[in-house]
């Protein structure tokens, strides 16, 4: 019974170490997915040979080293690639234990019918993704269909009938998760604010070409997913097979292997290694940050390169030979200095175009808007205490519903009587009524008289006074509760100013002067050191913590003595219990994982933090440049940092 409790035991490669998928998708998956495009020998032409015993050893050497994420379509190889994952799998008696990916819109059967006469094989429709679907599910030999890629936007179907569609799917148990791939940014926008409004399932991954050389897919696509928390598949992440240093393109050239890809000039394979300027230039770019990280892998490089670039990145990996996984693999332990970021970026620099050109870059993207970490920490910290309370206030069970530390945003959706969905900033509507208030509360004889002037004179106080009745508008079954403001300003008060608003104001203040002061934050970065290592996730803070032996706490009356000095009191009874906890799990907590997994810089070196005065002293915005990442978890928008204790 005991081995219940052990923890697992460590993978035997980076490849083994799960992440979540996305906000919207709580699939387990390994890091790298292996592309099976190259699993067949149909396309031999231009992708080379690989038969079925050889992409058996692949899938069986991708598996063992930890891989669990597999990503095929219905066309590829001219339907082998399903094929032979299905036969795989069947052989392996590992379905269970996979995540797999496969696409439809391309047509899959022109090599049996003859090419042009599989006209309804093709396309976004839904008479395609229904055969494509029970295709697939027959040549995968499954049941179920983890993701579904539309393979590539037609042009031509509503966005109602694919959302459409592809929710019936869901519903039918035939397909778990939903994707999209080589798609504009505002088609996939608008399919999932669709789906969202009418109550079916949104993208949760896109899947697209991105490299170090080709990154047009940071211009709209990664400020797309960030907003609706889809992960990132990106493909050609290698460059088509380009990135090459000069010995290993002398390697080739001597066995008489060209650089094969799906780009026009890569469709005839050429004996002759072959690449452009740009990846001549790319390579030796890529080749002297691997020296600098004591490695001669390229191509591990570049896949540090994206995985650097985002969260919720899961980049496709494919090629025929185990010891080109194995490499690709070793860019897991990879982590780019944002010196190194920049320098690879300055081998082609990428044109953001108009209007990022004209307006700026987005701020969400180059910094991270801090405020909102402490607050989304420590709501879901109010959300646990008030899980084991009996009060039943319909805005604290609000806050209950709250996703914030796993949405990266603090944006609520509820039910309007109307039967649409609306959605509000828990934040805003926390703060709006205050804010307001704290301006003319001061002459309280004539509030009853300047509230509603100022609501109906004042857009800014008219927005203000919005957000703060926004606040407890239902109750804990998401009904409306038409209670009068200040019953509902009694109740819950004490819970979001002391429990979150109060609270995630010293968070943020604590790291703001802590960059401010270089020295300061030295000396913490050493104490930290000194316990927490780098792969520490949970760190014991005491001897044997899994044993049950509660004596300890009164073994020894010194140490005792000095557990209690680290408390920060400010009340006794109850609220000394909650100010205990906050100390401790919040303040302690969430500030040594951040400083210990994360070097941040401000904007500037002059840059100050903004305050506004709304009975509580505010901050604004704190972005944080994040110098240096060490090994985190990711859902959408932020980061979820792994707590060290």
């Amino acid at each position: 019974m005991s081995e219940l409790w052990q923890p697992a035991p460590e993978p035997s490669t980076e490849l083994g170490r799960y992440r979540i998928l996305s906000s919207t998708a709580g699939l387990r998956v390994s890091p790298l997915q292996l592309g099976a495009m190259s699993i067949g020998d149909a396309w031999s032409n231009f992708m080379g040979s690989m038969d079925k015993a050889s992409s058996f050893k692949l899938l069986d050497a991708f598996y063992e080293a930890g891989g669990n994420f597999i990503d095929t379509a219905n066309n590829y190889q001219n339907e082998q690639s399903e094929i032979w994952v299905g036969e795989w799998m069947t052989e392996r008696k590992n379905r269970d234990q996979l995540v797999i990916a496969t696409k439809f819109t391309t047509e899959y059967k022109g090599h049996e019918l003859g090419h042009g006469k599989g006209v309804n094989y093709c396309g976004n429709h839904k008479r395609s993704l229904h055969m494509s679907a029970r295709d697939s599910l027959k040549k995968l030999k499954t049941d179920w269909i983890d993701i579904l890629y539309l393979h590539w936007w037609d042009h031509t179907t509503s966005i109602e009938e694919i959302m459409d569609s592809l929710h019936i799917l869901v519903q039918q148990g035939k397909v778990l998760y939903l994707g999209i791939s080589d798609t504009p940014a505002w088609v996939v926008s608008a399919a999932n604010t669709y789906a969202t409004a009418h109550g079916k399932t949104p993208f949760s991954i896109y899947q697209g070409r991105w490299n170090v050389l080709v990154r047009d897919f940071e211009r709209e696509i990664i400020p797309m997913a960030r907003h609706f928390g889809m992960a990132l598949a990106p493909w050609d992440v290698l460059g088509g097979g380009k990135f090459q240093t000069r010995k290993a393109l002398e390697d080739r050239r001597k066995k008489g292997e060209g650089l094969r890809g799906l780009r026009p000039e890569g469709l005839k394979s050429s004996k002759t290694p072959v690449q452009s300027e740009d990846e001549e230039k790319m390579s030796e770019a890529l080749a002297k940050v691997a020296s600098e990280h004591g490695i001669e892998s390229v191509t591990a490089i570049a896949l540090a390169y994206v995985l650097s670039k985002a969260p919720n990145v899961f980049p496709l990996v494919g090629g025929r030979r185990v010891e080109h996984l194995q490499d690709n693999i070793q860019a897991l332990k990879v982590k780019l200095t944002t010196k190194q970021i920049e320098y690879l970026e300055s081998v082609k620099p990428l044109d953001v175009g108009f209007p990022s050109n004209f307006i700026g870059p987005d701020p969400k993207v180059v910094v991270r808007a801090t405020r909102m970490l402490p607050y989304a920490f420590q709501t879901e910290n109010v959300q646990n205490v008030r899980q084991n309370s009996s009060l039943h206030s319909p805005s604290q069970r609000l806050i209950l519903l709250l996703p914030i530390l796993r949405s990266g945003n603090n944006i609520l959706m509820i039910d309007d009587p109307n039967g649409t969905k609306k959605g509000f900033s828990f934040v805003e509507s926390l703060h709006g009524g205050n804010r307001a208030s704290s301006i003319i509360v001061w002459a309280t004889d004539w509030f009853h008289i300047v509230q509603p002037l100022t609501n109906l004179l004042s857009r800014y106080f008219n927005e203000q006074w919005q957000h703060g009745r926004n606040y407890g508008m239902i109750d804990k079954w998401g009904s409306r509760r038409h209670l009068d403001r200040g019953e509902i300003e009694a109740e819950v008060n004490v819970m979001t100013s002391a429990g979150s608003d109060t609270t995630a104001i010293a968070l943020t203040d604590v790291l703001y002067y802590l960059i401010k002061n270089p020295c300061k934050l030295a000396r913490l970065h050493e104490e930290l050191a000194s316990v927490l290592s780098d792969n520490c996730v949970i760190a014991p803070c005491i001897p044997e913590p899994e044993e049950y032996r509660p004596e300890r706490w009164l073994e020894n009356e010194e140490k005792a003595k000095e557990m209690r000095t680290y408390f920060i009191p400010f009340s006794t009874g109850a609220r000394g219990c909650i100010g205990r906890n906050i100390s401790y799990l919040e303040q302690y907590v969430l500030v040594a994982s951040l400083m210990h997994r994360y070097e941040f810089s401000l904007p500037t070196k002059d840059w100050k933090l903004d305050w506004e005065e709304a009975f509580n002293l505010r901050p604004a915005q704190l972005p944080l440049k994040d110098v240096e990442e060490a090994t985190w978890t990711s859902c959408s928008g932020v980061k979820v940092i792994q707590i060290a204790c």
